[in-house]
């Protein structure tokens, strides 16, 4: 990547894992589902190394059955949670081949958020 280059990005991502017994053994069955979208853009300060921002937003929402240790009640939990984080970060390109087509990017940021939610 040269200098005065601009570089940006659309990523993805979801999580559809059913769990059962978690938690220390007090959740009987839980459901969760999870989609993350992030958009970063970025500026090519000099060769192979890029400043940018990324956009972070987020949706969890589980439901499942979970007892209470100390009376063994059972009742039934729903959550739904949404994120948005704003993450600066600084991006450092290695270079894994001659014509430098394959690198290994090294990315180090923070993370700026917001999380809400209802349970």
């Amino acid at each position: 990547m040269s200098k005065g280059l601009i570089w940006n990005a659309l990523l993805a991502s979801g999580q559809i894992p059913k769990l059962k017994n978690q938690f220390l053994g007090t959740a009987i069955n839980e459901n969760s589902d999870k989609f993350n979208l992030r958009i970063d853009g970025a500026y090519a300060l000099k060769d192979d190394w890029l400043a940018g921002m990324g956009f972070l937003w987020g949706v969890s929402i589980s439901e499942g059955d979970d007892e209470d240790p100390n009376t063994g009640d059972i009742s039934n939990i729903r959550y739904h949670g949404t994120t948005y984080s704003l993450r600066p970060f600084i991006k450092n390109l290695l270079p894994l081949s001659a014509n430098r087509r394959f690198n290994l990017m090294v990315q180090t940021e923070p993370g700026f958020g917001i999380d809400q939610s209802i349970e």
